[in-house]
């Protein structure tokens, strides 16, 4: 070929390359449709089709596994993403927005068949990871609504948006309208198989996205994060272990924010967050995990009646639960007010299997703020748990109590230090600020607090007490607790939910 010539194919081979659509050397992922799914230069890329996605996402996420060389995960673009359920198995790698104002994945009315996975030993969820190591992040989750006579629209949410959702517009994310989605996110392990089932692990993290969900007691989702068993759920012998985190991120308007159930000495990190409106911010139960929940905001103000909420829940609900886990709670801010005589503790420790002795929790609560008010809203609330430290917080407003140790069932509890937590003064309670029940033995309360206190325990060492002018009167004291305790069994309540229909 003359150099004439190869300089003039070079020529419009260079100009044919420039004009051509970059769509046309997109390349596309096996079996997914290249209109919306392409390997980009650093992960598989979707873009919404404004329908429903969910066909897109599930072949996106399958494929990763599956190019040569490898690729670290899948990007949504802006936009919303309209889905059903998504189910991946040994996921590792990011599945991501652009940010979380961007982009939103939105969960349509009436998509999800709940009865099906709830007959297949599964939990009920709209992103389900089992097994794996998925990072979901960059996004925000949400409800949507569809029609025969309508595109699909997203019911957009605001941070810190303290009124409900549209949710009447929305009957349920369930195909059985009266059947409740379980979450938005589960990690999990596979389906229960009752006894004799092994354990499995993931290594799961949540990073900078936003949940928002139908409104507590709506019934529409019970819970933005569920870090749990399938057999947690269904009944059997399989544990989950790993590691789980949520950092910066947003959830509100759910039954329970972040549902945690983990074994084997697991860890789960809930740092950065913003919780409000929540029946429970966060809920840990049945649990043997190391749990750190630091810098997080928890925010409920109640103006209805909901019933019992609480910023942070740790329960132990079954006579098999393991007996020891691990609580790390620093540098929270604890905002709860209610004007409806609604029962409140910003941090609840419940035994709530009357059979089972008090569950060693370990728990440390240090450095956190508790601004409180209402007539029935509590600091820190502990039934029938041991070995518990709270120290350098700093409460203030009204409420019921700054801090309440009790012991029930006839189970005497132990280990209980109450000290350097600022001066008490700051908050004016109904009751005073310290409240040690009957059964609790051997309470440390250290000097410096000018804290009231109201004591019923065995070898309670207490310094720097101030005298009430008044002796404390039981008179409805004790009623008082009971409703409390009735309250507060709303966990149990919340626990059977959970339990499959």
């Amino acid at each position: 070929m003359s150099k004439k010539k190869q300089y003039t194919f070079s020529s419009l081979l260079f100009l044919f390359l420039l004009v051509m659509p970059l769509s046309s050397w997109a390349q596309g992922i096996a079996g997914c449709d290249r209109d919306f799914v392409n390997l980009g230069e650093k992960a598989i890329e979707v873009i919404p089709t404004g329908i429903d996605d969910t066909a897109n996402i599930q072949c996106a996420l399958d494929g990763v596994g599956t190019i040569f060389g490898g690729v670290p995960g899948v990007r949504l673009s802006a936009g919303d993403f309209f889905i059903s359920s998504i189910v991946v198995e040994n996921y590792k790698g990011y599945f991501q927005g652009e940010t979380r104002d961007t982009t939103s994945l939105v969960v349509l009315n009436g998509s999800v068949n709940c009865a099906a996975m709830h007959s297949a030993g599964q939990a009920a969820s709209a992103l389900k990871f089992i097994k794996g190591e998925p990072v979901v992040r960059y996004m925000t989750i949400e409800l949507g609504i569809t029609s025969a006579t309508s595109k699909p629209t997203a019911i957009k949410g605001k941070r810190g948006d303290k009124t409900k959702p549209q949710a009447v517009q929305i009957v349920s994310p369930c195909l059985d309208s009266s059947t409740p989605l379980d979450s938005f996110i589960n990690f999990t392990g596979r389906p229960a198989e009752g006894p004799g089932c092994g354990n499995d692990v993931v290594f799961a993290e949540v990073d900078r996205t936003n949940f928002f969900g139908g409104g507590r007691g709506s019934e529409l989702v019970f819970t933005g994060i569920l870090a749990a068993s399938e057999s947690n759920m269904f009944g059997g012998d399989c544990g989950l272990l790993g590691q789980v985190t949520v950092n910066q991120s947003w959830i509100g308007n759910f039954d329970s924010g972040v549902f945690t159930a983990l074994r084997g000495g697991a860890h789960v990190d809930v740092t950065f967050n913003t919780f409000w409106d929540n029946s429970y911010g966060l809920f840990i139960t049945n649990s043997n995990q190391t749990t750190t929940v630091s810098n997080n905001i928890f925010d409920v103000l109640e103006t209805g009646s909901s019933g019992y909420s609480a910023g942070l829940y740790g329960t132990a609900s079954a006579p098999d639960a393991p007996r020891t886990t691990s609580m790390n709670i620093f540098n929270n801010n604890f905002r709860f007010e209610d004007t409806q005589d609604n029962t409140m503790d910003a941090v609840g420790l419940y035994n709530a299997d009357g059979d089972a002795p008090p569950q060693n929790v370990g728990v440390f609560i240090a450095n956190n703020t508790f601004d409180l008010a209402g007539d029935d809203v509590a600091g820190i609330w502990s039934d029938t748990v041991n070995n518990g430290t709270v120290t350098g917080n700093a409460f203030s407003g009204g409420g019921l109590v700054a801090v309440e140790v009790l012991a029930d069932d006839g189970f005497p509890v132990f280990g209980w230090t109450i000290t350097g937590n600022g001066d008490l003064r700051n908050i004016t309670p109904l009751d005073p600020d310290i409240w040690i029940g009957p059964g609790v033995n051997d309470t440390f309360i250290g000097d410096g607090q000018f804290h009231t206190l109201h004591d019923e325990g065995t070898n309670t060492h207490s310094f720097g007490d101030v005298p009430i002018d008044q002796p404390v009167s039981l008179e409805g004291k004790v009623e008082k607790r009971s409703s409390r305790s009735k309250a507060r069994n709303h966990s149990t309540k919340f626990l059977e939910m959970l339990k499959k229909r």
